[in-house]
């Protein structure tokens, strides 16, 4: 089966203000908004880096994905979740599976609106990005990363081993307890997925899904992304 999404996009440094990182949205776009509000995101100059998880759970998924589309700000990876929203079309199970896991706006969308919203997904969500900055190249990929940054530009990667990248806890579990490994060919790799109470930090990644610890949703500068590297 060939995987839905692209595997891959480079972009190149910003050159008029800062990149901003946050953790799994969940259709919860305006809380975001007012997030950036406060933190005096600066939207005609700065960008904005979701790693993935856009739908399901929240108030308006359909609003986030169309938030993404509208904003020239706005940057997402693909989450397990939007795959699940693709997968919905396979079979009865895979519908059902997406259901069960906060699908259920679907059921008051028809479906030439949801191929609509799949289209957004599969122009604009990745499985993976790399950002040029200041600090290097930044690398972004829903759960976790292979060894080798270079194998998530490969376009002819099986959809198991694309599945993993986006499913995968097991390498930010090993990190909060100190056991983690640096990803090679990247200078920074920033997921999102697993929920902490806390960023945790393993060698040259972080998880920043902190949306609901009791600290809240993480709107980190790209700065603030490196130095808890450089503390750690």
């Amino acid at each position: 089966m060939k995987f839905p999404l692209k595997h891959h996009v480079n972009l190149p440094r910003n050159q008029k203000g800062e990149d901003w990182f946050t953790g799994d949205v969940h259709g919860e776009w305006r809380a975001l908004v007012d997030l950036m509000l406060l933190r005096g995101f600066d939207f005609d100059a700065d960008r904005l880096f979701m790693v993935g998880d856009l739908i399901d759970r929240g108030s308006d998924s359909p609003g986030t994905l169309l938030f993404l589309d509208q904003s020239d700000f706005a940057y997402s990876i693909a989450g397990n979740h939007e795959l699940m929203f693709f997968e919905s079309l396979y079979s009865a199970e895979d519908r059902e599976m997406h259901l069960c896991n906060g699908g259920e706006w679907t059921l008051a969308e028809d479906e030439i609106y949801l191929d609509q919203l799949r289209g957004i997904i599969a122009e604009q969500m990745p499985l993976s990005m790399s950002i040029e900055t200041e600090y290097g190249i930044v690398g972004m990929v829903h759960a976790s990363a292979p060894h080798e940054w270079e194998l998530l530009r490969d376009p002819e990667s099986d959809y198991d081993r694309c599945y993993r990248y986006l499913v995968s806890r097991s390498d930010c579990r090993e990190a909060a307890l100190g056991n983690s490994r640096a990803i090679n060919g990247v200078d920074l790799v920033i997921h999102g997925h697993t929920q902490t109470e806390d960023v945790v930090v393993g060698r040259n990644q972080i998880w920043i899904d902190t949306a609901y610890s009791e600290i809240g949703r993480k709107l980190i500068t790209l700065s603030e992304a490196v130095s808890y590297i450089q503390r750690s």
